[in-house]
């Protein structure tokens, strides 16, 4: 799959991208620069030229020249075009605007997807979720019941394409054919951990998006984690956490969260074990606990999420008006089930009181009659 922007990149861009991989960090320096030689380009070659470079400007380090004289530009648009990566600066105006809108928002983003415009600049609600990458049953289970009542309402799923909860969250997106955004903390010329490479191609064969703020050849150092935890919830509208211990890095993007403004939600976890003592903290700081889809939808759309969730009543009209006749069980099997949201079967036969062996047999007949249908995990939901 090429990128539209494979064959062709801004000299303004790339170096955009070098001075930000070079360290002038800030809007307010990459502006100083423009202002001063009146594009980047200009600048770069005052830079680049000794005899012109006299003592360091306000907006660069003194060290910038000698780092430019060793920098090649055409060996970075070179490495972009190879690995069909493109670059999305502060000021283009496909740049996310929640992320726009953070403190120190990255000067340059590296992406790989389909298009742009279509995967980066987008106006529908973004859930992160992060979690531990040692996750138990429980949190498997969690994400299975939660997040595929979201993904179905059009929610991008945001995450780190990291070991445990983050893999598992981008792994039921693909399922559902969900939208996606990955974030890495090193060049998207290579996938760390290696053997996630996989889904980050299906990522952007599902029309998602691979990120990062490293230049390709960047390696995937640890000090480069916390950062792009900043970048995950700053594209995000809230963060759920699912499983975190004490000391974790999701408990790192939680801190951006609330600094940024951004809700943050957390499955409560057992308070005998370790994997959940981190997340269990998050309820002293305010964060909403969550239990199903539906609290996430509420927190993400407030009260317009009604129109998100229509009732199993309806449901049940619609299918009598199309002629599917419902026997009294069937009626009150699909009574406990919410639209777009997937129940366990466990979970129906108690809240219909009918016997295991005949739940059973009349959740079959529904699904024959293609009016429910079984979700991975062995959970049920109702057909649109």
């Amino acid at each position: 799959m090429k990128l539209k922007s494979s064959t062709t990149i801004s000299e303004e861009k790339v170096c955009w991208a070098a001075f930000y991989h070079l360290g002038v960090r800030g809007e307010k320096n990459i502006r100083c620069l423009i202002k001063k030689f009146g594009s980047l380009p200009e600048a770069w070659n005052y830079f680049k030229n000794p005899k012109l470079c006299r003592g360091a400007l306000q907006c660069a380090s003194t060290g910038l020249a000698s780092k430019i004289e060793k920098f090649s530009l055409e060996e970075l648009e070179s490495d972009l075009i190879k690995h069909q990566i493109g670059i999305i600066t502060l000021d283009s105006p496909e740049y996310p605007g929640k992320l726009r809108q953070i403190k120190h928002p990255p000067l340059v983003l590296y992406y790989k997807c389909r298009d742009a415009l279509q995967c980066v600049s987008n106006t529908e609600s973004v859930l992160a979720v992060v979690g531990t990458r040692h996750f138990t049953a429980y949190g498997k289970q969690a994400l299975n019941h939660i997040l595929p009542g979201i993904i179905s309402r059009k929610v991008t799923i945001v995450s780190g394409l990291a070991r445990g909860i983050d893999i598992r969250a981008h792994e039921i997106t693909l399922k559902q054919k969900g939208r996606a955004i990955a974030v890495l903390a090193g060049g998207l010329d290579e996938i760390y951990p290696p053997e996630h490479k996989f889904f980050a191609q299906e990522i952007i064969d599902s029309g998602g998006l691979l990120v990062s703020e490293h230049p390709p050849g960047t390696q995937y150092l640890k000090q480069y984690f916390p950062a792009r935890n900043r970048i995950i919830s700053g594209l995000s509208d809230a963060v759920l956490v699912v499983e975190a211990k004490e000391k974790s890095g999701a408990l790192i993007t939680t801190s951006f969260a609330f600094s940024q403004g951004r809700k943050v939600l957390a499955v409560p976890g057992s308070i005998l074990s370790s994997q959940s003592r981190g997340v269990n903290s998050l309820f002293q700081k305010n964060a909403i606990p969550v239990q199903q889809s539906e609290d996430v939808l509420a927190a993400l759309f407030g009260r317009k999420r009604n129109k998100f969730c229509g009732s199993a009543a309806k449901q049940r009209l619609s299918f009598c008006q199309e002629g599917i006749n419902l026997t009294t069980e069937e009626s009150r099997i699909l009574k406990n089930i919410l639209l777009d949201n997937p129940i366990p079967l466990n979970i129906i036969i108690r809240k219909t009181g009918l016997p295991a062996a005949r739940a059973i047999s009349t959740v079959t007949q529904l699904e024959i009659k293609g009016v429910i249908e079984l979700a991975d995990g062995g959970y049920i939901k109702l057909l649109n």
